[in-house]
């Protein structure tokens, strides 16, 4: 690992001047923002348009989807009489073997695997104040670099009391322990601020000290001695039937994997459920990393500590053993996967209903940046649905 020394927090601030607008430039900068105002009226009319035209073309292939859905009791078994239709499906995620990390030492039976690194690292905050001055303006721009932040000094503060002998003054600490924990919640007003300027320095991405205001003393490595990924299973099946890297893609619902021993013969130690490489997890250093492990979709065995397999419910198409994505007349392709066990049924679209987190209606030529919504229409449709028994609705 990179061990870059490193100093307490300092800050310095750089002075300029502007001189106040005067009466036309004033006017000058009204009319364009006039003109830009009308220009985006102009240009609203089209997008409005494509966009309801998008909405009613979803609406169209959901109730189409609705009129051709087969549901399939019996997942264990393929059915040839409902080859190339929209099947709808409940089950359990399969998959043949473990996802691993033979660098941790950590394996998990799921459909994905998240191996996250972030550094430790030299981040300028740059705060910026302006004072009138006649007719010109005084502007101060302070620039801080941090290394320790409120949550590790309460980490910090924590361990160490437990030194003392003297009851009150533990009891002191403790008081003021819990006081900047609250403090470090705080998202409004001044606490905004103060949190803002102590945001803690572990990051997953390279900050490049180099476009520092004042990068003497402030570097920080130029590569990640560790590297982040996401491992997906070969295979991954709901009774005989194969799900398609679509279906795969949307199992992204990720819950932490606690490591449960240090690797032999490595210096690394455990803390908060993550992997730490460095000396002391509550000074760490610059260049220090530290590694967290999730997982998406538990599948097979009932696992210990970590709860039965991941059901999921599917509408696509059957395509021999496959389930992929389903063409419909309207040009979209329908491909839904949602967490729990769910039904297809007729109703009406509601006031913010969405096609899910987990689910896809996506037209040929558009990407998901341009999934449709139904918020806030008035519009009432006959559609495609999942309606929950129990676990996971829609949002």
């Amino acid at each position: 690992m990179h061990n870059i020394g490193s100093s307490p927090s300092d800050s310095h601030v750089r002075v300029s001047y502007k001189e106040n607008p005067g009466f036309f430039s004033k006017v000058q900068e009204s009319f364009c923002a006039s003109l830009f105002g009308i220009l985006l009226v102009i240009v609203s009319f089209p997008v409005l348009y494509w966009n309801e035209g998008r909405a009613v073309q979803t609406a169209l292939s959901l109730d189409e989807g609705l009129r051709q859905v087969v549901h399939i009791d019996y997942v264990d078994q393929i059915s040839p009489e409902y080859q190339d239709k929209l099947v709808h499906l409940s089950g359990s995620l399969q998959t043949d073997r473990a996802l691993s990390d033979s660098d941790y030492g950590v394996a998990v039976k799921a459909v994905k695997l998240r191996r996250k690194v972030e550094m430790y690292q030299w981040v300028e905050h740059k705060h910026t104040r302006e004072y009138d001055e006649g007719e010109r303006k005084r502007v101060e721009t302070t620039f801080s670099y941090r290394l320790q932040d409120i949550g590790n000094f309460v980490s910090q503060l924590e361990s160490d009391i437990e030194k003392f002998d003297n009851k009150e003054l533990v009891a002191e600490i403790r008081r003021t322990n819990n006081l900047l924990g609250s403090a470090n919640l705080k998202n409004t007003g001044k606490d905004k601020e103060i949190k803002e300027n102590t945001a803690t320095e572990w990051r997953d991405t390279i900050i490049r000290s180099d476009g520092f205001d004042n990068p003497a003393g402030h570097q920080n490595p130029n590569s990640m001695p560790v590297q982040s990924y996401i491992k997906e299973a070969d295979s991954v099946r709901v009774g005989a039937f194969s799900l398609s890297r679509g279906l795969i893609g949307k199992i992204d619902v990720f819950q932490p994997l606690s490591p449960r021993e240090v690797p032999h013969g490595k210096m690394i130690s455990i803390h908060n459920g993550m992997f730490y490489h460095t000396m002391d997890q509550f000074h760490p250093k610059v260049g220090d990393v530290r590694v967290q492990f999730s997982y998406a979709g538990l599948s097979g065995k009932p696992h210990s500590g970590l709860g039965d397999p991941m059901k999921v419910s599917i509408v696509a198409r059957q395509q021999g053993g496959k389930l992929s994505h389903y063409h419909t007349k309207s040009g979209d392709s329908l491909e839904l996967l949602y967490p729990g066990e769910m039904s297809a049924e007729m109703r009406t679209v509601p006031s913010c209903f969405k096609t899910g987190t987990m689910g896809a209606v996506h037209s040929e030529n558009s990407t998901g940046d341009n999934m449709p919504s139904f918020c806030n229409r008035s519009i009432s449709v006959s559609t495609f649905a999942l309606s929950a028994y129990g676990t996971g609705q829609p949002s």
